[in-house]
């Protein structure tokens, strides 16, 4: 999850969340399943007077290779393929 947010206004903040199959790692998993965004919706509750407006982005996951080709700083295949595949969208 990626914070765009600001200190000025204590109204809201802004946050960029791709949604995905959970992966297991050896280290700090990386938890992006539509379950897992609904659970920090529960565990940090809407504050009285702060705003929440969620967009869904669709990416699949020939859009994200297709971006990913385009970057010097892209990531190898097998690497999006094993920890970023398809899945985890939040509407059937």
């Amino acid at each position: 999850m990626i914070l765009a947010g600001t200190h000025i206004y204590q109204d809201g903040a802004i946050f960029e969340y791709a949604t995905g199959p959970d992966v297991k790692t050896d280290g700090m998993p990386l938890l992006q399943s539509s379950v897992e965004l609904v659970r920090r919706f529960t565990d940090y509750p809407i504050a009285l007077g702060q705003k929440v407006i969620v967009i869904e982005i669709g990416a699949g996951l020939e859009e994200r290779l297709s971006r990913n080709d385009d970057r010097v700083d892209g990531m190898r295949k097998e690497t999006i393929l094993k920890y970023f595949p398809d899945g985890g969208e939040l509407r059937g």
